[in-house]
């Protein structure tokens, strides 16, 4: 199963991420495709482990052609920031409030869909900072209006809590991701998001999140 996760390679994507996968790991082994590094420790090889789960550098042709095929046995995660042709009907563009991040990603999201026979995706808005003018409201009819072809199926908003950019930096250092310790609207969007993408009722991912608490 391929996935695709569309936009500027941020510390806050990656830690998004990384808590999909860690949730994921509960459900089939999960790989994570990326060319850029999830890890900040020097000399880091083509395949590598970022908190107990398995991260692919795309280096070379080689490692693509090997990633982009599509096998049901492994979830593969890309997180692209620059177009790579990936077969796939799951699409999800990652952007927070950022006017760069978001031009950026709407510039991405139109490229990949590009000759498609689908035009659907689904859209999570990081860091959305509350009594902003620029919120859900206008994140989402900014999308519209960019991609006036295309189709959103769910826009995911989270917003800016302390409790999170803590773990996040804290993960940079110590590479740890307590899932437990997340803020419940946080984990509300990640089992929101995986329900959609794996076609598994809310108990049924509510059980896989239990299980990643429980990990180290």
């Amino acid at each position: 199963m391929n996935i695709v996760l569309l936009g500027t390679c941020t510390d806050d994507k990656r830690f998004f991420i990384l808590c999909l996968a860690k949730i994921l790991q509960a459900y089939k082994k999960v790989v994570i495709y990326t060319c850029r590094p999830y890890s900040f420790e020097d000399g880091i090889g083509q395949v590598y482990d970022c908190c107990g789960i398995e991260i692919h550098h795309l280096f070379n042709d080689g490692a693509l052609k090997e990633a982009v095929s599509n096998d049901e046995e492994t979830i593969k995660l890309f997180d692209l920031e620059d177009y790579i042709p990936v077969e796939t009907e799951k699409i999800v563009a990652i952007c927070d409030a950022s006017r760069m991040c978001l031009e950026q990603s709407i510039k991405l999201v139109r490229q990949f869909l590009e000759g498609r026979q689908s035009k659907e995706f689904q859209v999570v808005f990081l860091n959305l900072m509350e009594y902003c003018k620029v919120g859900e409201k206008y994140m989402s009819l900014f999308w519209e209006r960019s991609l006036p072809d295309a189709s959103i199926s769910q826009i995911y908003p989270v917003y800016f809590e302390e409790v999170n950019r803590i773990l996040m930096i804290e993960n940079q250092y110590f590479e740890k991701l307590p899932i437990r310790d997340l803020t419940r609207s946080y984990k509300a969007v990640l089992l929101k998001l995986l329900s959609n993408l794996l076609y598994l009722d809310v108990k049924q991912v509510k059980r896989l999140m239990k299980q990643a608490e429980r990990m180290k």
